[in-house]
């Protein structure tokens, strides 16, 4: 091997084009003056399209006239599966995904696997249904206040003798307990008569007449 260390005119190799980076006109520029890292990140496209058994999985700010460009000097129909907003760098995260089915660039194998992300990828993008508005509970009935003979007789004697007196508070528990009878459904723990909401009214009543 011909070493070309010392020969005259010739630089040191790690001083050639300030490949040290010591020289600043040398030094890599910042990402936000490079060009390269600015179409990088630039938004636009990752397209899906399909010949025969391969996919091709590129960039484009218009994939549409992509696909036009590209079936110009390609003998198969070509077909967009699916394109969905991005950027290069999203581009070469799908080329990784799929590197064991490349074919050559930007081509790969047309699997099963690309298939089920395409799918994948046009659910994410599915607007979401509005959940229908749950229907309002129905209002609890209103009672209507019972208008008897008998009821309005124990109304005028809680008048009478006052609703704070003994006989007074006897007269309301009758007629709270009246009112509560029409949607009274005795309960299974009563399985004696004298638990029932009909014997504590009778109770009650015989207590007035008394």
């Amino acid at each position: 091997m011909i070493s070309l260390a010392g020969v005259a005119g010739l630089p040191e190799a790690s001083n050639i084009n300030g490949c040290d980076g010591k020289d600043p006109k040398n030094r890599p520029a910042k990402t936000a003056g490079n060009p390269s890292k600015r179409r990088t990140l630039e938004r636009g496209n990752v397209y899906f399209v399909a010949a025969g058994r391969h996919v091709k999985i590129g960039f484009s700010t218009a994939p549409l006239e992509r696909l036009r460009s590209l079936q110009t000097s390609h003998p198969e129909k070509l077909e967009i599966l699916h394109a969905v907003p991005g950027t290069q760098l999203m581009e070469r995260s799908f080329h990784r995904r799929f590197a064991k089915g490349r074919v050559r660039g930007e081509w790969f194998l047309l699997s099963q696997e690309v298939r089920r992300f395409i799918d994948w990828l046009k659910r994410r993008e599915e607007p979401k249904r509005p959940k229908r508005a749950e229907k309002a509970p129905p209002s609890p009935r209103k009672r209507k206040p019972l208008t008897s003979p008998e009821v309005v007789r124990l109304h005028m004697m809680r008048l009478e003798c006052g609703a704070e007196t003994p006989r007074g508070y006897l007269i309301t528990g009758v007629l709270e307990g009246m009112e509560r009878l029409p949607h009274y459904v005795r309960p299974d723990w009563a399985k004696d008569e004298r638990q029932t909401l009909q014997f504590e009214i009778k109770k009650r009543i015989e207590r007035l007449a008394a």
